[in-house]
């Protein structure tokens, strides 16, 4: 483990479970020109020791200038939180561990970083299995159309930033990226969409795992809505909570149709019982 600071174009903060395809995007990381400029920081949240070790044996055999952290199992938010505590540089990216980068990403975001203090860069979702696949489809319709949101799974910015907000909401699951942007708006930053700076983000195979996924992207919202995000609580900013993106279209055919409405049903029923029982986690 290389510490030598000076150097650093940012760090890279990826928090992970016992997700193995973290291996792909240590793969991926190797191949980038210019890796040897970045420090890694790897922050395991409930894993166990075997994965750990399995990760740590790959990542010294292939990668310098890395950290490994080891938390309970409180969350991905915690576990990024801690990361950037640790971290050695001004500037963090938040890549999630099912992601691998495009090419020469890292030279791309150390350039669009240099005149942007957030930088939120593409994510092209893959899936392997007609499940998976429709789950990427349904993504790229849903975040697709928003280029210059706060999205975690591709994200850089400086850490005053984060210094100055305050860290991301443990309370949530799922959805802290999207609180945290709440605060981003107020405080009057912009996210600069870097098109040329690709993450390949593989969706989950396994249909109850996405289920769980989408319930608490509901809480998560949920959550926005108590605390204020959506502007006042009336009726009006009550239905915007439950609303959806204009996505239904005969083109796209009856099936997607129905697994995006299996979509809304399920992150609305984690909005309902959010709401009902007090409960984001």
């Amino acid at each position: 483990m290389n510490k030598n600071t000076q150097n650093y174009w940012f760090s890279v903060i990826i928090s992970v479970k016992d997700d193995v395809r973290i291996l792909n995007l240590i793969a991926s990381i190797n191949k980038q020109l210019e890796h040897k400029k970045v420090e890694y920081i790897l922050s395991f949240n409930g894993a166990k020791e075997n994965f750990v070790r399995l990760i740590k044996d790959k990542i010294s055999d292939n990668i310098e200038n890395y950290q490994i952290l080891i938390s309970d199992d409180s969350g991905t938010a915690k576990a990024i939180n801690l990361g950037i505590r640790k971290s050695s540089s001004s500037r963090i990216i938040i890549i999630d561990s099912d992601c691998t980068l495009g090419d020469d990403y890292f030279e791309i975001m150390n350039e669009s970083l240099e005149r942007n203090k957030i930088v939120n860069g593409r994510v092209i979702f893959e899936g392997n299995n007609l499940f998976s696949k429709y789950t990427a489809k349904l993504r790229t319709i849903v975040y697709g159309n928003q280029n210059n949101i706060f999205y975690s799974p591709n994200l850089g910015m400086h850490k005053k930033i984060i210094n100055q907000l305050g860290q991301f909401n443990t309370k949530l699951k799922y959805g802290f990226d999207s609180e945290f942007s709440s605060r981003v708006i107020k405080a009057g930053y912009q996210v600069y969409f870097e098109p040329n700076a690709v993450v390949f983000h593989s969706c989950h195979e396994n249909l109850w795992r996405e289920i769980f996924i989408w319930i608490h992207y509901g809480k998560g919202r949920a959550y926005r809505y108590n605390s204020g995000c959506f502007g006042p609580k009336n009726l009006k900013n009550l239905v915007n909570m439950f609303s959806t993106p204009r996505i239904f279209s005969p083109k796209k055919g009856l099936i997607f149709n129905l697994f995006t409405c299996s979509y809304y049903f399920f992150r609305n029923i984690g909005i309902l019982s959010a709401l009902i029982l007090k409960k984001y986690d």
